[in-house]
């Protein structure tokens, strides 16, 4: 697939299984969402693989296939998947995260599940599963 994402999320066979955006910004809705994924289809075609929007306060994610109008398949809050690394990177509640900071920890809890040492929460815990054992590309900005 053309077209550049924050990362990109392959199964054990090498096949790309998940694309990421991380998006540092606050105050931000599952419409948003719906309307960043629109502008990523609008850039490559409507044939996007699925896709994950992290944002520091909510994972917004859809299967592949979901049709472009749908809100996200996926929701979940960020604090359950992301809280540990928060911490550890010193952020603490709503205070602003840089760019690169949000992509540094999105990028250690990304490699965590493809590793297999984190376990993700909830419901979007099937949409993950499909990366487990594979490899994750930051891409270069």
């Amino acid at each position: 697939m053309s077209g550049r994402f924050d990362f990109s999320a392959y199964n054990k066979k090498g096949e790309l299984g998940l694309v990421v955006e991380a998006k540092a910004r606050r105050g931000i809705n599952n419409m948003w969402a719906r309307d960043v994924r629109g502008n990523i289809a609008q850039r490559l075609g409507t044939d996007l693989p699925a896709l994950l929007i992290a944002t520091p306060e909510a994972l917004y994610a859809w299967r592949r296939g979901t049709p472009l109008e749908e809100l996200p398949d996926y929701e979940e809050l960020s604090e359950k998947a992301l809280g540990p690394y928060y911490v550890n990177a010193g952020v603490r509640g709503d205070d602003f995260i840089e760019p690169s900071v949000f992509e540094a920890i999105v990028a250690r809890w990304l490699e965590d599940v493809a590793t297999g040492s984190v376990q993700p929460l909830g419901k979007i815990e099937e949409l993950l599963a499909q990366v487990r054992g594979g490899r994750i590309v930051r891409e270069a900005a």
